[in-house]
């Protein structure tokens, strides 16, 4: 297999959540962080948590992963990320994560370095004069951090009568699926620890999805001032991502001109509607169709086959997500419809409104559905955000994430059989919506 085509094959099977192949956009979040970022604890302002929330798909992960390269490879900067994907379910989990930031912050080892040490010593017993040897075991435990206070502790002990913290060393903690925290958990307790403490420099970067900010809220986590909401790259954004993504196929070998890259870096942006996993979605496609050809070149490959192979993955991708919500079909259109018809923005008052009238107005084989699988109102509001086809936007109204979302449940059969609760393949139409 020659070297290109390993590098299309690798790419082929790259997950979405993976270091982004080309990162466009989002220039205001990343400053943010890079601001939030020079002013820590102790000298600077505390509750520095900064929140950053929106649909899945919309590119949260790979923000952060992007975040923590910049962080990483700044020259001026001693930054170590905390990279948790998910919260911690157990005290241990919490523990190693602080293990984390000592290791940096005040140059501890981790655990594994830790060994069991032996020192053996020669003299003679005291049974008939019998020379002989002993050997003593001594174990070094590693030291158990469990919060930012015995960080800031181990520190003192360490450089007593020295500055508390070089002036560029810091740690980010980025933490992931924010939505996932439960109050009264070891993760909620570590969150809040860091979003009050005022010992050690750390940043708490969370990134869940747009109800993270009331799931924080009852973790105990009050008054998170840095909030951004994520939604769709604009279209240059979008444009720029993918040829930049194709630029990098040429230079392992795909033939090409820049036009040939030009041309389906604009049709893969219109296609994707600037949403960030339709752009991975589509440029797995480009990979999978180049990675066939002998010779992998833009120029001869079928763009308008590539296209069909994208949105046929779209088609898919949308199916899974309208089955993971639970939500049977006629109540989650109806949900679609108030949200797309003219009128006042849809706020939780009227999302509840508007779930109750389409569940008694919905088939009984429906409601039925609805019963069985949630037990209040709000399980399945829940359930819709994490399957994201539901979200809130920034002025915490109800909306559809994707246009075309959007498009595909509204156009969808009501005659779906399996008792999944979900969609059926919307009707043929002669060209799909972008986004």
């Amino acid at each position: 297999m020659s070297e290109v085509h390993e590098f299309l094959e690798d790419r082929a099977e790259t997950a979405a959540r993976s270091y982004p192949w080309a990162f466009a956009g989002r220039e205001a979040e990343v400053a943010r962080i890079l601001a939030l970022s020079r002013s820590l604890p102790p000298e600077g302002a505390a509750s520095q948590t900064l929140l950053i929330q929106g649909a899945p798909g919309s590119g949260k992960t790979s923000l952060l992963i992007h975040a923590q390269r910049m962080l990483e490879e700044h020259p001026d900067w001693k930054t170590a990320p905390c990279h948790i994907e998910n919260p911690p379910g157990t005290r241990q989990g919490v523990n190693e994560a602080y293990g984390h930031m000592a290791e940096h912050l005040v140059g501890t080892s981790p655990a594994r370095f830790f060994d069991t040490t032996q020192r053996s010593t020669k003299g003679r017993a005291g049974v008939a004069g019998i020379s002989g040897e002993r050997t003593h075991t001594t174990i070094s435990p590693p030291p158990v951090f469990t919060g930012a206070a015995s960080i800031a502790a181990w520190h003192r002990a360490r450089h007593a009568g020295q500055q508390a913290w070089g002036p560029a060393r810091r740690v980010i903690v980025l933490l992931d699926e924010t939505q996932g925290i439960r109050p009264d958990t070891p993760a909620a307790e570590m969150l809040q620890d860091l979003h009050t403490q005022r010992r050690i420099p750390v940043l708490l970067v969370c990134a869940g999805l747009s109800n993270s900010v009331n799931r924080l809220d009852r973790a105990g986590l009050s008054r998170v001032e840095n909030v951004l909401g994520l939604g769709g790259l604009d279209e240059e954004e979008a444009r720029d991502c993918a040829t930049r993504a194709l630029r990098q196929a040429l230079e392992h070998g795909v033939r090409g001109a820049r036009a040939d890259v030009d041309a389906w870096g604009a049709r893969i942006a219109r296609a994707a509607g600037g949403w960030p996993r339709h752009l991975h979605t589509y440029l797995q496609a480009t990979w999978k169709a180049l990675a066939k050809m002998p010779e992998p070149d833009l120029a001869a490959a079928n763009l308008d086959a590539v296209m069909v192979a994208g949105d046929t993955e779209r088609q898919i991708y949308y199916r899974r997500r309208v089955g993971l919500s639970g939500c049977p079909s006629h109540i989650l259109r109806a949900i679609h419809q108030r949200i797309s018809g003219a009128g006042k923005p849809l706020y939780e008052g009227a999302l509840r409104n508007a779930i109750a009238r389409a569940i008694s107005q919905a088939p009984e084989r429906e409601r039925q559905d609805w019963d069985e699988r949630f037990s209040t109102l709000d399980d399945g509001i829940d359930s819709m955000l994490r399957a994201g086809v539901l979200s809130i936007d920034e002025t915490g109204a109800y909306c559809s994430p994707i246009p075309s979302l959007a498009h595909f449940i509204l156009s969808s059969e009501d005659d779906h059989p399996d008792g999944t609760g979900g969609t059926s393949a919307p009707r043929r139409t002669a060209s799909p919506s972008p986004g």
